[in-house]
């Protein structure tokens, strides 16, 4: 079964080898749904049996409902992807099992599919659904974000330095980018030099630059616009000054940074995802697994978690995925354990239109 983080895989790690191709879905498909709005859609899952790099495309009603396979990669190392925004289309990008080769891939309704012209990680479409922004790793440290145009394939380079990658692209046209911080980095005991990467926005020219994160000891990473564009959510990591330990947490904010919410802490969950007042021993049970996700009417958001640091340092070799739905005030409103409920024992990304 493949294993990642996100922050390591896709920003911390050495560089890739892009361009050659991998496979297509392999597999039957189902029916062909008139539209993906309003369900969730899992990228890169994997259901028990699980096979190494196998992974699927799985769409589902957000309580866990009618789930569906959309159809079956093979030879994937990992797998993102977002709904276009009339949920009429799905786009994904893959990397090959050896971390060599990327591709990007579009899906419509009916299951065909057609690859695009560009080798990257699948971000965020267009306000308008016409063109896909992506971020390609272009040495150590070095990468390139890009506007890829879905109908002609065209790419154009987005205006974002190499030591940063495109996030997400609001209704507004505005940008979200993650900033390497490059230098920026925090010595902890525990984990060693950790960097410490903040979120900013522009306009799609570039210009009207602003930092939304402004704390120099928060590494904040992986954000998304709500469907109107005034907030952001993310992931927030710091060190514990008293044990030297992260603490990690999913954030939502104003676009313009001001009016934080933790709103999913690590240590508020149970081993039975009951909410707690703080759970009472380190490592705590679940920790933010993948990029957070919103509801279509930005009323709350919905993010993934699992139990793998818990498991591995109690000598498991078996660990849990589970989604917790919660307000923008904090309050968890429900939990879906993936692995009990579903059998789903991996996911790369989610998204909901």
């Amino acid at each position: 079964m493949i294993r990642y983080r996100l922050t390591a895989a896709l920003f911390l790690a050495g560089a890739a080898v892009l361009g050659e191709t991998v496979r297509a879905s392999d597999g039957p498909k189902s029916a062909a749904p008139a539209s993906f709005r309003g369900k969730l859609v899992l990228f890169g899952a994997q259901r028990v049996p699980a096979e190494s790099g196998r992974v699927e495309i799985l769409m589902m009603n957000p309580d866990g409902t009618a789930l569906e396979s959309l159809g079956t990669w093979k030879d994937v190392g990992r797998m993102t992807g977002r709904v276009s925004p009339d949920g009429r289309r799905l786009a994904f990008g893959i990397i090959s099992a050896d971390q060599k080769r990327w591709e990007t891939w579009i899906r419509e309704t009916d299951g065909r599919e057609r690859k695009l012209p560009v080798d990257g990680v699948v971000r965020a479409w267009s306000p308008d659904g016409a063109s896909l922004a992506c971020f390609r790793e272009r040495g150590d440290h070095a990468w390139e974000s890009v506007r890829v145009e879905v109908e002609s394939g065209r790419v154009r380079p987005l205006p974002v330095p190499a030591t940063e990658v495109v996030d997400d692209w609001a209704t507004d046209g505005a940008l979200a980018v993650m900033n390497g911080n490059h230098g920026q980095t925090l010595d902890e005991p525990v984990k060693g030099v950790y960097p410490l990467r903040q979120i900013e926005v522009m306009a799609l020219d570039g210009s009207r630059r602003q930092r939304v994160t402004t704390d120099p000891l928060l590494d904040n990473i992986w954000s998304r616009f709500s469907p109107d564009g005034s907030r952001l959510a993310h992931e927030q990591r710091r060190v514990e000054p008293k044990t030297a330990r992260v603490f990690c947490s999913y954030v939502v904010r104003r676009s313009d940074g001001s009016q934080s919410v933790e709103v999913v802490r690590r240590d508020r969950l149970d081993d039975d995802l009951h909410v707690v007042a703080s759970y009472p021993s380190y490592p705590f049970y679940w920790d933010p697994a993948i990029v957070p996700c919103w509801s279509p009417d930005g009323s709350r958001l919905v993010v993934c978690l699992d139990n793998y640091s818990w498991t591995q340092r109690h000598g498991r070799d078996k660990w849990r995925w589970a989604l917790v739905f919660v307000t923008l005030e904090g309050r968890i409103e429900r939990t879906l354990d993936l692995t009990k409920k579903l059998g789903i024992v991996f996911v790369c990304e989610i998204d909901w239109k």
